[in-house]
């Protein structure tokens, strides 16, 4: 599991539009909750300091700095807290104009030392930019995102991915993905998503009643999945 710390209802995550009001002790002590909720479990991988945070004119000057405070916060309160270390990281917008100096400000040693709690662990990407069957690794523009990150010493992968316009999505950039051109920079993605809701991203139908039903688009990611070469994963 990758777990936000924080959620779209008021008060539970930073506001670009009021920074200074927005960190403080409650929210902290919501973000630490979430550490605890989940710590023990084996499977939790990692949790997101914040998500889209930086994705409008002059968030990518104030907000930074933010980022960076919570995620001093949680790591300094998991080393404190909890019986192994779980990573933090971020989970940035594919806005270009900003997505170069976010990464580079997030993931540097601020002060020179590799134990500096503010720099992030992983870096996730929500892109959307590979739109159905008859785009290409170029036209996405994912050959820039290597360029981008070619240089990388942290994870990054994307923290979403899969356009659903046009329906149905065939999930053709999974391939690319995984394949040689990219694994070398990116460690794979995290499709959206699980459930269907309002938005016809879903995998899954989930029912009132307990059960649930596979929908296509599970199927075509499952052949997509089932088309990679593990062995070259694995190397």
């Amino acid at each position: 599991m990758l777990i936000d710390v924080n959620s779209p209802l008021p008060g539970d995550s930073l506001n670009p539009g009021d920074l200074e009001s927005s960190y403080n002790s409650d929210y902290l002590e919501r973000t630490f909750g979430i550490v605890e909720a989940f710590k023990n479990y084996p499977n939790t991988l990692g949790f997101f300091a914040g998500n889209e945070v930086i994705q409008f004119e002059g968030s990518q000057t104030n907000v930074p700095p933010y980022i960076r405070a919570v995620t001093r916060d949680l790591k300094n309160y998991i080393a404190q807290n909890s019986e192994r270390n779980i990573p933090v990281g971020y989970s940035a917008a594919d806005v270009r104009d900003y997505l170069v100096d976010t990464f580079a400000y997030l993931s540097c040693y601020i002060d020179g030392s590799s134990t500096d709690m503010s720099r992030i662990d992983f870096f996730g990407l929500n892109s959307y930019s590979w739109c159905g069957p008859e785009s290409t690794f170029e036209g996405t523009d994912y050959d820039e995102l290597v360029q981008f990150f070619g240089n990388t010493t942290i994870p990054i992968f994307f923290s979403e991915y899969g356009c659903n316009d046009p329906a149905p999505r065939v999930f053709n950039e999974v391939g690319a993905l995984y394949g040689p051109e990219m694994r070398g920079v990116f460690s794979g993605g995290i499709i959206y998503e699980w459930s269907q809701e309002e938005n016809n991203f879903g995998l899954v139908d989930l029912f009132d009643n307990g059960t649930a039903q596979l929908r296509d688009d599970f199927d075509a990611l499952k052949e997509q999945y089932q088309r990679l070469d593990i062995e070259a994963l694995q190397s």
